[in-house]
């Protein structure tokens, strides 16, 4: 995952993106930008659950490792038992009946429950993603997920603050995403 990092060096800034989010007055504004942007410089203290910017390709290619049990390209990188570790429910009945945080609704953990750095899916509802699904959202409108009953990633790069805050999404974007991912399955 060559392409992640908790700061983009020179030779790289073209290829950040731009991250819009809302303006006070509802319009579309631009909140970081490639010239100006704040992971030209290394953090202070790099956060270890949060602050890393990375790539289409190194998601791509994290969340394959996991989809095949930790191989990846021929070589085992995590064992088959570390890979169902992190992907297994570890929240208790309670813990599903209530929100992780303040600014999150008290059905967060309703349909899904939390391993080691994962959100698991753990009803399924309509369409969309198995039981068993797995992956987690970033700060600016990025997902990953991992579908291993279908044998599907799916992908999601939006570069828009707030459209997902606690894993849920708060833009309509993210819900048409998996439905239509969903609906493109063809057996």
């Amino acid at each position: 995952m060559a392409g992640t990092s908790f700061v983009v060096s020179p030779e790289k800034l073209s290829r950040l993106s731009v991250l819009y989010g809302p303006a006070p007055n509802g319009e579309l504004a631009i909140l970081d930008h490639p010239q100006t942007t704040g992971w030209a410089e290394p953090p202070l203290f790099a956060s270890g659950g949060a602050g890393l910017i990375s790539t289409a390709d190194d998601y791509l290619r994290f969340a394959r490792m996991l989809l095949n049990k930790g191989m990846l390209d021929g070589s085992r990188l995590l064992s088959r038992r570390t890979v169902e570790a992190m992907t297994t429910d570890y929240l208790t009945p309670e813990q599903h009946t209530h929100a992780t945080f303040a600014f999150s609704n008290n059905q967060m953990w309703a349909n899904r429950g939390f391993g080691y750095g994962v959100q698991v899916l753990t009803k399924q509802t309509g369409l969309g993603p198995s039981i068993g699904t797995f992956g987690w959202p970033g700060a600016f409108g990025t997902a990953w997920y991992v579908d291993p009953h279908e044998d599907l990633i799916a992908i999601i790069l939006l570069q828009y603050q707030n459209a997902i805050v606690a894993a849920d999404w708060r833009s309509q974007v993210g819900d048409d995403f998996l439905t239509l991912t969903y609906q493109a399955i063809n057996d």
